[in-house]
């Protein structure tokens, strides 16, 4: 643990005291105060999470200067790094391998996932992540905030440190929103899509979640979204989450009166983990990600070899699930044949998507339109004829594993627990579909292409503060990062990296630091 510095003593006491003497240790005492108050106030309302992203290829970790973390009760090991390059993610964690690869799966079967790739610890990169964390908290510590200081090294250091595995760097998605912190109208602007709009935003993210949702089922990845698809009991749980008996009403009308679940209901498990899909209307920067609209993050593949004597239940389970995906998935391609052959594919309601008009409702009182559930149907229906091909990758990437001159040893065990024969067992379920529904597939109309603005997200602002830009290149900043931070942050950089302006001393103490 961290040594703090001694606390300056008390104010003199007895027949020698004055009350200069008192008063020059009171003013001691609030001089340091405000200092670490101004500081902390460097940051305040400009998390690290949402500074613009950087790029993965370039990190540029030695010009850091401000770590954050998730709010309590999220995922533990994941800290952000602001660097003058950008933000970014970087996750510590057991199962590493495990998202690495369920991002990779998504990503070729076309789901929007952030940018992500790993650097092991016998990596040059690696000493540099962490030496850059250390050496933000010495910033911090220069300042006046040791309170920032010692977050930073117990719980972005230290848990790395501890970890001692491969790490996750991970691309940020750019002015991020969950389901579950907006509200119904901010809802309605984002996920309804115009009736007549050609490359609607709202009808991009949902085919995207549609695709999302989809691609998880095929890696039996249950925490993001709630469904029959992925559990079992589905409707009884929505129906006690309403209020009601569960019975064969629940099976009927896709547009049965759904009920706001509160705090308590949405525990049963009937909306999923809405953390694990982050929205965004940042500006059109010719980005895959950001032509989306949504993301799909803390993705994992759960077809994953466990102990030998669990392999009787695991089979079981394994069968039961697949059984299930079977079942839902022709029902979501029946439903859409019929719909393609009555013309109304476009709007038709789905009974499949059912589960995504109470999944938002449930987060923030937003009903979604039918136009809404078939959008996102579209989507799905094109995952679903890219599994197998995704499939195909999944094989080479875990060939390629094998035959990988990789030493870290608990990353190739991670990727040898990888399934590969349950694996091809779902893409031969999603084969046998999709030829029993040839017809349909080849009626599917393409998903929609956004286009891009010219230019790009922030440029726009950037050339229209010319200061700002000439500090940034003074500095050697990225012109969107630097617009972003607080007018006092950009002084203090430019005073202690430009400048010269001589850093004040540690307000606290740890190991192997120097006065």
């Amino acid at each position: 643990p961290p040594k703090w510095r001694r606390p300056l003593p008390p104010p003199p006491t007895g027949p020698s005291s004055s009350p200069v003497a008192t008063g020059g240790w009171q003013a001691k005492a609030a001089a340091q105060k405000a200092r670490s108050a101004a500081a902390a106030a460097l940051f305040e309302g400009r998390s690290a999470a949402l500074l613009p992203p950087g790029p993965l290829s370039a990190p540029r970790w030695e010009t850091a200067f401000q770590v954050g973390r998730p709010a309590e009760g999220t995922t533990g090991g994941l800290a952000f790094i602001a660097t003058l390059a950008g933000a970014f993610a970087v996750k510590a964690a057991v199962d590493v391998a495990e998202e690495f690869f369920g991002a990779g799966f998504l990503r070729a079967a076309g789901a929007p996932v952030p940018g992500v790739r790993v650097v092991f610890p016998a990596d040059a990169e690696y000493a540099s992540i962490l030496a850059a964390v250390e050496a933000v908290a010495k910033q911090y510590s220069r300042r006046g905030d040791a309170e920032g200081a010692t977050a930073v090294m117990v719980h972005a250091l230290v848990n790395m440190r501890k970890h001692g595995g491969p790490l996750l760097l991970l691309e940020l998605v750019p002015a991020a929103l969950t389901l579950d912190e907006i509200g119904s109208a901010e809802t309605a602007l984002l996920l309804e899509p115009p009736a007549f709009a050609a490359g609607s935003r709202a009808r991009t993210r949902l085919e995207a979640m549609g695709r999302i949702w989809i691609v998880d089922a095929a890696l039996h990845f249950r925490d993001r979204f709630a469904s029959r698809l992925s559990c079992a009991g589905y409707d009884a749980a929505v129906a006690r989450a309403k209020g009601h008996s569960p019975s064969a009403s629940q099976e009927a009308a896709p547009d049965a009166d759904a009920a706001v679940a509160s705090q308590e209901q949405v525990g049963l498990g009937t909306v999923g983990n809405l953390g694990n899909v982050l929205l965004t209307n940042s500006p059109l920067d010719g980005t895959a990600l950001v032509a989306a609209g949504v993301a799909a993050i803390d993705s994992h593949v759960k077809l994953v070899r466990g102990d030998a004597s669990d392999a009787v239940a695991r089979a079981e389970a394994l069968a039961e699930v697949q059984a299930r995906l079977r079942t839902e998935l022709g029902a979501l391609l029946a439903e859409a044949r019929d719909a393609t052959e009555s013309g109304t594919l476009a709007v038709a309601p789905s009974r499949s998507l059912g589960w995504l008009r109470f999944t938002v409702e449930a987060a923030n009182g937003h009903s979604l339109s039918d136009g809404a559930l078939a959008a996102a149907r579209l989507g799905a229906l094109h995952a679903a004829s890219a599994v197998p091909g995704a499939g195909a990758w999944a094989r080479s990437e875990l060939a390629a594993a094998r035959s990988s001159d990789v030493e870290d040893a608990k990353w190739r065990e991670a990727f040898a627990r990888i399934d590969e024969e349950a694996l091809v067992e779902v893409g031969q379920i999603f084969e046998g579909l999709l030829a029993e529904h040839a017809d349909l597939m080849e009626k599917l109309p393409p998903t929609l292409a956004v286009v891009s603005s010219s230019g790009g997200g922030g440029e726009g602002a950037t050339a229209a503060e010319p200061a700002l830009l000439a500090e940034s290149e003074l500095i050697g900043a990225e012109p969107r990062l630097w617009a972003a931070l607080s007018s006092e942050l950009r002084k203090v950089l430019l005073d202690e990296r430009v400048r010269g302006v001589p850093a004040g001393p540690h307000s606290m103490e740890w190991p192997g630091w120097d006065a």
